[in-house]
């Protein structure tokens, strides 16, 4: 009989740890449901923000280069006419300049004749 006591108090006592368990069982999972409820919200807010992000990026792109497509084409044709209008001027200038030369060196040779003549 003292051995059926004795079973009968370890069972008692192991059907307490169980019910302890199962009791912190429930809370860890009543506590990893509203942790993966808190990480959802969290995804979704994280989601969100990057989709809000990637919109007002392309947004800000369709702003930047949407529009001025146009006025890049313009200036790139107004560079192209400057460059020719460049180049043409620095023929002039060198075309004014071998002339000058030519010109000072008429003008020192006529006076070079007078000087040699008197």
């Amino acid at each position: 009989m003292k051995g059926v006591s004795v079973a009968e108090f370890e069972l008692n006592g192991l059907m307490q740890v169980a019910a302890a368990e199962i009791g912190l069982l429930k809370v860890t999972e009543a506590n990893l449901e509203f942790q993966k409820v808190a990480l959802n919200g969290i995804q979704k807010r994280s989601s969100d923000k990057m989709e809000r992000f990637i919109d007002k990026s392309q947004e800000f792109q369709a702003n930047m280069f949407g529009g001025s497509n146009e006025d890049l084409v313009l200036l790139l044709k107004e560079k192209g006419s400057l460059e020719d209008e460049s180049e043409n001027l620095k023929m002039k200038i060198n075309t004014i300049h071998s002339s000058s030369k030519e010109y000072i060196a008429e003008i020192l040779e006529e006076v070079n004749t007078d000087n040699s003549g008197k």
